[in-house]
């Protein structure tokens, strides 16, 4: 950007070839495998998110919940009127009810789903030295995709001329559950 703003004498980095890149983020994902501190982090951030989802989840139930018996209490005293208007409000009524348990019916599912999807630190491991196999079969434009899914931001420094790769942790996450279902 500055190279192009400024003129090319005013930026630090010259210009850095996207093989090169690409080469680097690639191997920072190999190396991941070989670090255990970056392992147990990602499972620790792993962890945390899990634990995270599942509180919001089970949030989301108690208010659906609440939501339930409160409807249910409204429709005791609807039952106890007459005419059009509890007619149509006892419709109304049975239709938010209906919507309602099937919003807590999916919540219920995710809760469930979660239980299961806990990704332990040999799973990380084993999913990123099985790395070279998976990166191998890919076409470029799965490469790509792969690496969008799991990789959050790249940046390069002119002056250290060094790559920084953040990961998605979501996207690691997937990425063993896929193996482990293999």
């Amino acid at each position: 950007v500055n190279a192009h703003q400024k003129g090319y004498e005013k930026c630090q980095t010259r210009s850095v070839s996207a093989p090169v890149i690409e080469q680097a983020v690639v191997d920072q994902i190999r190396g991941i495998a070989a670090n255990p501190d970056v392992v147990a982090d990602v499972v620790r951030q792993l962890d945390e998110q899990q634990a995270a989802g599942a509180e919001g989840l089970e949030r989301e139930k108690r208010v659906i919940e609440k939501d339930l018996q409160r409807l249910g209490e409204e429709t005791a005293d609807v039952i106890r009127m007459t005419g059009k208007v509890a007619t149509d409000r006892m419709a109304e009524l049975q239709d938010r009810a209906a919507a309602l348990e099937r919003q807590l019916r999916e919540v219920r599912d995710q809760l469930a789903a979660s239980v299961g999807q806990r990704v332990d630190a040999a799973s990380v491991r084993k999913t990123l030295r099985e790395f070279d196999g998976i990166w191998s079969e890919l076409t470029p434009r799965e490469q790509e995709k792969f690496v969008k899914t799991i990789v959050d931001h790249v940046a390069y420094d002119g002056t250290t001329c060094t790559v920084t790769v953040s990961f998605r942790t979501a996207g690691v996450r997937q990425l063993c559950l896929e193996v482990e279902s293999r």
